[in-house]
């Protein structure tokens, strides 16, 4: 079932014209530079992972920043969190299957894992004080590791990566006889994760970002003795 559903969404996404153009710009809000998300919807593993700027938002995305932003979001976020965790909710013809919901919670678990492994190591961790503390100030999140640090310039913190997706699925440790009988399955997956995300992000990145005017220098004004009113442009990262 999770070969036939990464089957389907690379088939059905190869192309941009395949994609509705709201589904495109609701995903290009969410891997553009300067981006902001709904209050905890990041997870600690993705937190550590991205750079934040002074009020909060992404900053200098790489390729393999908005490959794991659009994964988490496509397929842990909508596919796992949203469809497979609630399957009498959102199908209601699967109401009278008792074992329906625990089925749906052991494959979205798997699915989610699998994600995340894919980007343990690449994107790397960012270790850096002062981009955690922009990301948890603005978002008025306490993390006490962070607080803690009285050197933002200190990279000597213990970043644990937290999984706080997992809250709503399957231990891990109760579902990893699946990857030692599935080896090669594993391996696939997450090849093709993360060259399906890397390319569909840059083809959503390209099509959107020439237009995007929260991407634009922003305008200081300046009032000279003249009083005249001139502007320079300024990069607020």
């Amino acid at each position: 079932m999770i070969k036939k559903f990464l089957e389907n969404l690379i088939s059905k996404s190869t192309k941009l014209q395949d994609i509705p153009e709201r589904v495109q710009k609701i995903i290009y809000e969410y891997i553009k530079d300067r981006a902001y998300f709904p209050k905890k919807y990041l997870t600690t593993f993705q937190v550590y992972r991205i750079d934040f700027n002074f009020y909060g938002g992404t900053k200098n995305l790489n390729d393999e920043q908005i490959a794991m932003l659009l994964s988490f979001l496509l397929i842990s976020g909508v596919a796992v969190q949203q469809i497979l965790l609630h399957m009498k909710d959102v199908f209601i013809e699967f109401r009278n299957y008792p074992n329906i919901e625990i089925s749906a919670k052991y494959i979205g678990s798997i699915m989610h894992y699998l994600v995340r492994d894919t980007f343990s190591n690449n994107p790397t961790m960012i270790r850096e004080i002062l981009a955690l503390l922009n990301y948890y100030r603005n978002y008025h999140l306490y993390n006490e590791q962070v607080e803690k640090q009285e050197d933002i310039f200190n990279t000597g913190m213990a970043f644990i990566d937290n999984d706080e997706f997992a809250e709503f699925l399957v231990p891990e440790n109760n579902i990893t006889e699946f990857w030692n009988l599935n080896t090669a399955f594993v391996d696939t997956f997450k090849n093709y994760v993360y060259a399906w995300s890397n390319r569909l992000a840059k083809l959503i990145k390209l099509k959107y970002q020439k237009s995007d005017v929260n991407l634009l220098p922003k305008r200081r004004y300046q009032r000279p003795q003249d009083k005249t009113a001139t502007y320079i442009e300024v990069d607020d990262d």
